[in-house]
């Protein structure tokens, strides 16, 4: 069936709204529109007109297209942002109709050699096969991309995650500023209900710059939209033109189809044209595959220009939806053609000549003209070449969600698996060992329908490690997730990783679950991965404050370790950290300093940088700063020797020097120390440990006198503390305490009491260490006696807690300072 030239109407409103935006952008006053509407609505078209008329503005915008992954979804991180950056740096070649990159003024030519030195990471991360820059030997030395190619750091520290999600959108805001220079910039994103969270991260960032640049952000979504996809655009919503197609339906929905059949069939009767709206209630796609429909049953006819409509149209006979209306037309068509068909849908709304013909054992020559020449173009359209790996490839794509979807169930069952298998064979052997990590996710999908849970699983581990690299740990615990589900035997390190993402992520009571299992399943492992599974575990019961079951792993680590340096070490920083935690600080400086010892001779700077933070941390929490400053700047200077940093090292040592300068009263340094934290702890799309630099922050307010700004940090702290652990925990009382003291800060004495109260009796249920209840306990008196709620009982505690502080010496001199000047005053 020939295809309908593409017809707008009945969108006037619409496209004014539109209009104004794109007028606002040129003129560097940018914005965000939203079209919504459900299946069929019309809101590809939309944009497509939007971009069509864009050309012919006065200051011509960059266009760029980019669309989120109708089946995988939020298994894809990224997936729209790469697929802009790859129109941008000009590696595919879209021919589709008013979707592909518009560049009147020739901007990128001049801005693309820049582009390496601006985002090597996401370039590298986002655009296979880039070459603009990779075949200039200057830019690759400047922009040290060929240690990045050859030199991979390994996760550091098996309990944390190597990412960067920061640096790669600082890196992507770079590129497009880069083009915003010389033109205005119009982003056009599709199925924005697809979107996955790295996504959705990286549009809010964008969305917060651009009310100052000349930068229009179109979406597209469908209604229903998934409630956390949902949430995020709502928040958009002050900044956000909202297009609603389905209020336009209810609205004009009559009008649109009188409009739409003037444009296409001119002539036909207003009782045609009545009956058309009725009967297709005014949904565009229904309305125009019923069109079409007519013409090729020849109940639509024209002669001299008029169209005439049959006399005997029995309405109540014709398709009743426009899925009807797709499955007649799928069953008329050739067998040889359905077949072709079919097996485009199973590789998905996108396809790719090189794997049908590979598939079919044919020529791409052949598959094309197949394509072009005799399958329905309602249904399909060539989109254009990409770079896959090293190869370029030809792709296809299905005009709508509902032409794919019924080419796909039109395939029997049982057939199914094979075709999977067979389209993810061919897709490997295209895309080889430079494309495979971008097709991970298509690729272990495919083989996970196939039947092929091996091949599956090695894909799902490769697409993990890419979400990983972006910082998208939500959708690498999902991969991780599914290799899981396949219920492969070898998956205790699987496991193992699933339940140090859900720990970072702040999912204690999964990542407790996942840990146990890999324990349970690891009975043939090695030894290695043994202990690593038991150092890993003591990391998530220390967290939980289980201090003896966390020691039992610990020393189920050191008695697998035999003489393996690297996993001694690591078994002795996890016990010195669980010592630390409960308050034997000498304790854990002998197991900080042995594991010290053990990794001298060991080239890993990221194992040796969380020996010495741990040493630094006990002594710090001992007093002795000098010393303390010496091993948190050695392991910081590691940290940040780092090709890849480990981010979660890097905010704990930073926030252990914030502490320690805390300490000394040297505020100014200490609050570098928190920003750079919570800036590190921030590169993951989620991190529990944001808190912890929160609550310091708090406590710097607090000892500055800036109660209101130091209650909104504890508050904040204590409502992330709040969703990870749950009420109860001992880790509660910091934000707790620091919110009191804010409270008794601002005069609000009995508030401060209760707070400070239910931080006590927290601290006090639990193995902590006794300068932290002490803390909590003067606070706490002190608030009683100001406020005059318990004279007495507040000074006894004060002296109690006194006590305390001047049995721990230098570790305790600021608090005694505090103490000592508060009892003065009131002697």
């Amino acid at each position: 069936m020939p295809v309908a030239e593409r017809i707008c109407v009945g969108r006037a409103q619409e496209l004014e709204i539109m209009h104004e935006r794109l007028a606002a952008a040129c003129g560097g006053a940018g914005g965000l529109c939203l079209v919504r509407g459900e299946t069929g609505s019309g809101k590809s078209t939309l944009l497509r007109e939007l971009a069509a008329r864009a050309e012919d503005h006065e200051r011509a915008p960059v266009i760029a297209w980019g669309r989120c992954d109708p089946q995988l979804g939020e298994l894809r991180p990224l997936y729209p942002w790469s697929g802009i950056l790859e129109a941008l740096a000009g590696t595919s070649d879209i021919i589709v109709p008013d979707e592909g990159l518009v560049d009147s003024g020739g901007v990128l030519e001049r801005a693309r050699s820049t582009f390496m030195e601006l985002g090597p990471d996401v370039i590298e991360l986002l655009v296979p096969g880039f070459g603009l820059a990779v075949r200039s030997a200057k830019l690759l030395r400047r922009s040290n991309l060929a240690r990045r190619l050859t030199r991979r750091a390994a996760d550091g520290d098996r309990r944390s995650a190597d990412a960067d999600r920061r640096r790669l959108e600082d890196q992507y805001l770079a590129v497009l500023e880069r083009v915003l220079i010389e033109s205005p910039l119009v982003l056009l994103i599709d199925d924005v209900h697809c979107a996955d969270s790295a996504s959705l991260a990286l549009l809010e960032r964008l969305a917060a710059r651009t009310a100052g640049l000349p930068l229009l952000i179109v979406l597209a979504a469908r209604t229903g939209a998934p409630a956390e996809i949902a949430t995020r655009l709502d928040a958009l919503s002050q900044d956000l033109a909202l297009i609603d197609l389905d209020e336009a339906l209810r609205d004009r929905g009559e009008q649109l189809v009188a409009d739409y059949v003037e444009a296409r069939v001119p002539g036909v009767s207003n009782a045609f044209v009545t009956e058309l709206a009725r009967h297709t209630g005014g949904l565009p796609l229904f309305l125009v595959e019923l069109i079409d429909h007519l013409i090729q049953s020849e109940q639509l006819r024209t002669s001299a220009g008029e169209w005439q409509e049959a006399a005997d149209i029995r309405w109540r006979e014709l398709p009743g939806a426009v899925a009807n209306v797709l499955t007649a037309q799928l069953e008329e068509l050739d067998e040889e053609v359905r077949e072709l068909l079919q097996l485009a849908s199973v590789e998905g709304d996108q396809f790719t000549v090189e794997v049908l013909a590979g598939v079919l054992e044919e020529s791409p020559i052949s598959i094309v003209r197949k394509l072009n020449r005799q399958a329905p173009q309602n249904l399909i359209e060539p989109l254009g070449t990409f770079q896959i790996g090293q190869r370029r490839a030809t792709r296809f794509r299905f005009r709508h969600s509902l032409a794919h979807l019924h080419s796909y169930e039109s395939v029997p069952s049982l057939e199914r698996p094979y075709l999977h298998a067979s389209v993810a064979m061919q897709l490997e052997q295209l895309a080889g060992d430079a494309g495979a990590r971008v097709l991970a996710a298509p690729l272990a999908n495919h083989f996970e329908l196939a039947g092929r849970a091996d091949r599956a699983a090695i894909h799902h581990e490769a697409a993990a490690l890419y979400a990983q690299s972006a910082g998208a740990l939500t959708e690498a615990i999902k991969h991780l997730e599914r290799i899981d589900h396949l219920g492969l035997e070898d998956s205790p390190a699987v496991l193992c990783r699933l339940a140090g993402l859900l720990t970072i992520t702040g999912n204690l009571e999964e990542a407790e679950v996942a840990f146990q299992r890999a324990l349970r399943r690891s009975g043939a492992a090695a030894r290695d991965l043994l202990a690593d599974l038991q150092i890993s575990y003591a990391y998530l019961l220390t967290r939980l404050h289980r201090f003896d079951e966390a020691r039992d792993a610990t020393e189920a680590a050191l008695g697998l370790a035999d003489s393996a340096p690297a996993i001694r070490a690591e078994a002795l920083v996890a016990r010195a950290n669980l010592e630390s935690k409960r308050g034997n600080a000498e304790t854990a400086l002998a197991d900080a300093e042995a594991a010290e010892r053990a990794t001298a001779g060991i080239d890993d700077p990221v194992l040796k940088a969380r020996t010495l933070f741990l040493a630094g941390w006990c002594l710090k929490e001992l007093g002795r700063y000098e010393l303390a400053r010496e091993r948190l700047g050695g392991s910081l200077a590691l940290l940040e020797d780092e090709l890849r940093p480990n981010w979660n090292r890097l905010a704990a040592t930073r926030n252990a020097l914030a502490d320690l300068e805390i300490s000394l009263e040297h505020y100014p340094e200490a609050r570098l120390h928190l920003e750079a934290a919570i800036t590190a702890w921030r590169q993951f799309d989620q991190n529990s440990d944001v808190a912890v630099a929160l609550n310091n922050l708090a406590n710097l307010e607090n000892r500055q006198g800036h109660y209101e700004e130091a209650l909104a940090f504890g508050r904040d702290a204590y409502a992330l503390d709040l969703a990870v652990l749950g009420t109860g925990h001992a880790e509660l009382a910091f934000s707790l305490t620091c919110i009191g003291e804010s409270e008794h800060g601002l005069g609000r004495y009995e508030d401060a009491v209760a707070t400070l109260s239910e931080a006590l009796d927290l601290r006090e249920g639990a193995q902590v260490p006794v300068g932290n209840i002490a803390w909590t306990r003067w606070l706490l008196g002190r608030s009683l006696v100001d406020g005059k709620l318990d004279v007495a009982g507040g000074l006894e505690a004060v002296i109690e807690a006194r006590t305390v502080f001047a049995g721990m010496g230098e570790a305790a001199r600021s608090e005694l300072k505090d103490l000592d000047a508060w009892l003065a005053a009131r002697s």
